[in-house]
């Protein structure tokens, strides 16, 4: 009796909890370490590891030891872990992708900040990469397809350790400095670059672009931006308050933005914002001033006033000084300070848990409607760094604008209206309105690729929102013919509306001033639009948003409240969204201005080819009906078109592979449309572009239907052969027109004697003969494809080519002597004219050395009287190129010379022979006579025929086998001699040129790099 008692009670007992989210914990250096090489393992297409000693030639002192074991405490040289985040697989093939940079901690024991940076790296690997198999370790499907956006379209670098030494033993310093105080902004000499940590942002900020960063620290709570140094205090006194900077409107509101996305404090409280000398203090020397303001604050003020110097430090062997003089490029980032905590390391139960990342709508947090409460400090800050990273450029996604919620189980399927509205009717209203919906005139679309296959849909009700922006200007669809969208295929453009995005939380819901920002958008921060498709005659189209947004961060105030220096906005952030001119770029990375932004274009075909070949019978068994509206559904041929450009590749490929829906049906119906066709053919017609097209269709049709249409589907499946059983059942000319398909493709080969198919399959012999002579077909079509191309096409080859000795290498600022960052003279009194760049800026470039048919002749005939002109060194090689000319030895190329501004002292002494050989050139008997010019000044690189250059300069480069050439044309010429007998010495003079012609390139320099635009 009592046993079964206690059966019921097992039974009658609740179930158990979900075991409680694990609560996240502070990493020591040596579980960093262990954690990033796993991370860096596991998912090498979206996060790279390396070590920034190595990377940037580095040393690693013997005083700076970190723990490599927390149990033996064991030690080895400090490493700067540095992380690289991005879709690897698409980044060398788009330079402008705009970069961000992430500092864990400057200070080694504020401890929030390497935590957070760590957390963020794990959450973008698990949501994005394609080896991300773990389910359970996935956040949710918006957080994913919100980070995928990022990844797809971001370069993120983050030390999670910047001071690696300080984070390993719990200490503030390195060693004794403290490395922010340690940069060059108020500080020079030795006072500078002092720490590896500092050397280390040092060189990752010389080799990027920029537009936005973090630094964390701890100790109190705020999220502060420039100005944070003791010159900018207005009229110098730091009892008052902060000077602006030039793009001080940007910057106050991505503070306010960052301060609310992260969240609450548990006592209620946002982070407080401004300026680092208003909300911290100002500090001489500190990271954050020195990334904003390094490229340009100097040209703005007299030498005894500029803020930047160059360091000469003495610790760890030494710095270069040069490293520490920089472009007008790198440094214009806005380059916050986040203090995490009231405390630098605050108890561990406060750092928060692990589902505040993986199970919240991360991407939705605080958005109207979506209730969530504080967050711990980790993924507070974690939310906040990814809204830098979103910020760093805007980015227009498409949203599902169904009138009700569709199925949100696929990553490429946009986000639904319903995150964004409290009911349907708040869509319905600001698209194509009650009255469409209730005829069934309208079409929605959730993914890229979309087919109205119903005839009755003549309206098509799409929206979108902009993310990466906090004020729209103006945005609205265009419609083309042409996926390119020139002007003149333009086919429809709708009405500019404006609004606020849901990132700019200045707007209370119920103010005067968000219902005047809004009125497009009804609150929602959604934008809808209904495109009349009535009168359109195409079967394809080509549906892009476009958006001007944030146009007023280039407004500047007066007074106490304008910018300091007086100078236009100069971060790359403003200026590439309201400045059209501005274009910079360095070393791969390009920050190009646009005006407009556009979103990924959707395909859309219309049923009017599809009404033609009567394709009503492709009704999928679970599509809408008809008081639900028709949406758009995805291509087969891809897994995740979502909202990446269609030039890009998407190779973190996030979730479950999508199932291609009703393909199966669309090849039948392919088939039969096309079966008379495939009479007179050996296989039949592919059908790939219909079968791999999925359809969703609002119909009339009973659930009868649907079932008939299932039943369809499954026998589909069971024969290959056979894929129109139930349409053959419909009438005997149907049936006859399948089984003339069915047949043919069935057969392998047409019969040859005229009869028709044959219904046996053709022997081995004859197949083996079929495979015999396509064999022989390819080769010939090959080979004759080979001689057109390198026979007929292309131009004879020169004998001596050794353009392929050009081989560029990649020259970094490292490597430049001090001289090279002098600005040209005639550029050096125009300051109005904006900064200049120095002549490092060039990342890559070597003297390109080629041959080319010039005919010589031309040169002999515009120099009229050769002997008058050439030097008399010269005059003993006019037969010789007599010789060549009239054909005796063989037609030679001429050397195309691009001479660097600066060549090695070893080649300079060649300038007097450019000389002489542009008087023979262009008939200028002077030129012959001037000595060398300045070295700072180079004639234009001439072109020389070869010859002549060599007898000119053979001293200084090859003079025994010219000599030797030389004896040889003249025994040739006295009779003694066939001309073939030189062969041999012409080849040994030409390696000897080679030769000299790779010294050329290495004692060449970078020529001066202009951007197309200065502020």
């Amino acid at each position: 009796m009592l046993l079964p008692c206690l059966l019921l009670a097992l039974l009658a007992a609740p179930t158990p909890p979900n075991p409680p989210s694990p609560p996240i914990n502070y990493k020591t250096y040596a579980e960093m370490t262990r954690y990033l090489l796993e991370l860096n393992a596991t998912f090498p297409d979206v996060v790279q590891v390396s070590v920034a000693q190595d990377t940037y030639d580095l040393p690693y002192p013997e005083e700076l030891q970190c723990i490599i074991d927390d149990e033996t405490k064991a030690t080895e040289p400090c490493k700067q872990f540095l992380v690289h985040m991005t879709n690897h697989s698409t980044l060398a093939s788009d330079p402008e992708r705009p970069e961000v940079f992430i500092s864990g901690a400057l200070h080694g024991n504020e401890r929030v900040g390497p935590n957070a940076a760590i957390e963020l790296v794990a959450l973008f690997a698990h949501a994005t990469s394609i080896y991300g198999t773990d389910d359970k370790a996935k956040p949710t499907l918006d957080t994913q397809r919100w980070l995928k956006q990022l990844v797809n379209t971001r370069n993120v670098l983050v030390t999670p350790m910047t001071n690696a030494y300080g984070y390993s033993h719990n200490h503030r310093e390195e060693l004794t400095v403290d490395p922010n105080r340690d940069y060059n902004y108020m500080r020079s000499g030795a006072e500078c670059m002092q720490t590896m940590t500092s050397r280390v942002v040092n060189e990752i900020w010389r080799d990027h672009i920029f537009q936005l960063a973090v630094t964390f620290h701890g100790g109190t709570r705020a999220v502060a931006y420039e100005w944070g140094s003791p010159d900018h205090y207005l009229n110098g006194k730091e009892s008052n308050p902060s000077e602006k900077s030039p793009d001080h409107m940007a910057q106050l509101q991505i503070g306010n933005t960052l301060a609310n996305f992260a969240g609450v404090f548990p006592d209620g409280k946002l982070y407080p914002t401004g300026t680092m000398n208003d909300v911290v203090y100002g500090v001489s020397g500190g990271m954050e001033d020195w990334g904003y303001a390094a490229s340009w604050e100097n040209q703005f003020y007299d030498a005894k006033s500029q803020p930047f110097h160059a360091c000469e430090p003495s610790t760890f062997g030494g710095y270069p000084k040069e490293k520490t003089i920089y472009n007008n490029i790198t440094h214009r980032a806005f380059n916050m300070l986040v203090e995490t905590s009231n405390t630098k390391e605050p108890k561990a139960a406060d750092l928060g848990n692990f589902k505040e990342l993986y199970e919240a709508n991360v991407d939705f947090f605080r958005t109207e409607g979506i209730t969530t409460e504080f967050v711990g400090h980790v993924p507070r800050n974690v939310r906040l760094a990814l809204m830098m990273i979103e910020m760093a450029q805007p980015l227009v996604r498409w949203v599902d604008a169904a009138g009700s919620s569709q199925s949100q189980e696929l990553l490429n399927v946009f986000p639904a209206a319903s995150l964004y509205t409290t009911n349907a009717d708040q869509v319905t209203e600001m698209g194509c309105g009650a009255l469409a919906w209730e005829r069934n005139e309208v079409a929605t679309c959730s993914v890229s690729d979309c087919s109205v296959v119903n005839s009755v849909h003549s309206k098509v009700q799409i929206a979108w929102e902009v993310l990466g922006a906090l004020t729209v200007d103006s945005t609205h669809v265009q419609v083309s013919s042409s996926e390119t969208f020139e002007d003149d295929a333009i086919l429809m453009k709708t009405s500019i509306q404006k609004g606020t995005t849901r990132r700019f939380y200045e707007f209370a819901s119920d103010s005067s001033q968000a219902a005047a920002a809004n009125v497009d958008t009804l609150g929602t921060s959604l934008f809808v639009t209904c495109l009349d498709l009535g009168n359109v005659t195409s079967d394809k189209l080509y549906v892009r948003a476009v958006a001007t947004v944030d146009q007023d961060w280039k407004k500047q105030g007066t007074g106490d409240e304008g910018p300091s220096p007086h100078v236009p906005p100069q971060s790359h952030l403003v200026n590439a969204r309201t400045n059209p001119d501005w274009d910079f770029e360095w070393n791969g990375h390009r920050v190009k201005a646009a005006l407009e932004w556009t979103s990924p274009v959707i395909t859309v075909e219309t049923a009017k080819k599809s009404e033609a070949n009567d394709v009503s019978s492709a009704i999928i068994p679970n599509s809408p009906v008809t008081d639900v509206p028709a949406s758009f559904s995805p291509s087969g041929s891809t897994e995740n078109e979502s909202e990446d450009s269609d030039d890009s590749t998407d190779a973190p490929i996030i979730g479950k592979k999508r199932t291609k829906k009703a393909s199966d049906d669309d090849e039948s119906e392919e088939s039969e449309d096309s079966s008379d066709e495939a009479a007179a053919t050996t296989t039949a017609p592919s059908s790939a572009t219909e079968s791999e097209r999925a359809s969703t269709k609002t119909t009339d049709k009973d659930d009868g239907e649907s079932d008939d249409e299932s039943e369809d589907s499954e026998d589909d499946k069971d024969s290959d052969d056979n894929t129109l059983d139930d349409e053959m059942k419909a009438s005997d000319d149907e049936q006859a027109k399948s089984s003339s398909s069915d047949t043919t493709q069935d057969a392998t080969a047409l019969a040859t004697n005229g009869s028709g198919l044959d219904d046996k399959p053709a022997s081995g012999l004859l197949q083996f003969g079929y495979i015999i002579m396509s064999s022989c077909a390819m080769i010939i079509v090959l080979t004759l494809a080979y001689l057109y191309r390198r026979v007929f096409r292309r131009p004879r080859q020169p004998y001596m080519n050794i353009s392929s000795l050009e081989q560029p290498t990649r020259v970094t600022i490292n490597s430049i002597a001090d001289e090279d960052y002098d600005v040209d003279d005639d550029e050096s009194e125009d300051v109005s004219a904006g900064p200049r760049i120095p002549r490092h800026a060039q990342s890559s470039r070597g003297v390109i050395l080629s041959f080319s048919f010039l005919a010589p002749m031309e040169v002999f005939k515009r120099s009229r009287n050769v002997e008058d002109i050439a030097p008399p060194q010269c005059l003993s090689t006019v037969r010789l190129h007599e010789m060549l000319l009239n054909g005796t030895i063989g037609e030679d190329g001429v050397l195309a010379l691009e001479s660097d501004r600066r060549l090695g002292d070893k080649y300079r002494g060649l300038r007097s022979c450019d000389e002489q050989f542009n008087a023979l050139v262009n008939g200028d008997k002077s030129a012959s006579q001037e000595g060398s010019k300045d070295t700072d000044t180079v004639p234009k690189p001439p072109q020389m025929v070869y010859t002549e250059y060599l007898n000119c300069t053979g001293t200084a480069l090859c003079e025994k086998p010219l000599l030797e050439l030389k004896s040889c044309i003249n025994s040739v010429l006295a009779g003694h001699r066939n001309i073939g007998d030189c062969a041999q010495t012409k080849r040994l003079l030409e390696r000897c040129m080679r030769s000299k012609s790779e010294e050329l390139l290495q004692a060449s320099q970078p020529q001066v790099f202009r951007p197309h635009a200065t502020p």
